[in-house]
C-alpha cells in the first residue's frame, strides 16, 4: 500500500529545515530524521549543520545558509514520507517468513575460518 505523504515545496521545507530540528519534524511528518535529512539533500535544500540549535539557544550569532536556486529539471515539489507503508504486525510476519525462526540464519552463508593448525603462531608454542 502507499502513502500519500506530505506534500511541500523547496521553499516551504527550507523555512521548516531552519525554524525546527530536523528530528522534531520528522516526528511531525511520522518519518525518520534521517528521511527528512535525505529530501532536503535530494532538494538541495540547505540544513543547519552541528551545533546549531545549541548556538541559537545560547544566544550565540548563527549563520542561516541561503536556498540555492533549484538545478534544472529537479522538482519544485518535494515529498515527505508517502513510501511503501505496512503495519507493525505485517512487517513482523513478513520477517517470520523470510528468516525462519533465527534472523541469524545468515552467518551461515560466510566462510568458515581457516584452521589454526598451520599457522606460525600453534607452531611456535
Amino acid at each position: 500500500m502507499r502513502t500519500s505523504g506530505n506534500r511541500l515545496t523547496r521553499t516551504e521545507l527550507y523555512d521548516l529545515a531552519w525554524s525546527e530540528p530536523i528530528k522534531k519534524l520528522a516526528e511531525r511528518f511520522g518519518v525518520s530524521d534521517v528521511a527528512v535529512a535525505k529530501v532536503c539533500r535530494q532538494m538541495y535544500v540547505p540544513v543547519p549543520g552541528r551545533g546549531y540549535w545549541a548556538r541559537r539557544t545560547a544566544g550565540k550569532p548563527v549563520i542561516r545558509i541561503s536556498l540555492p536556486l533549484r538545478p534544472p529539471g529537479l522538482s519544485e515539489i518535494a515529498i515527505i514520507g508517502g513510501g511503501l507503508y505496512a503495519p507493525a504486525n505485517t512487517t513482523a510476519q513478513l520477517r517470520k517468513k523470510s528468516w525462519g525462526r533465527n534472523p541469524r540464519n545468515l552467518c551461515s552463508a560466510r566462510p568458515s575460518r581457516p584452521s589454526r593448525s598451520g599457522s606460525k603462531r600453534a607452531s611456535a608454542r
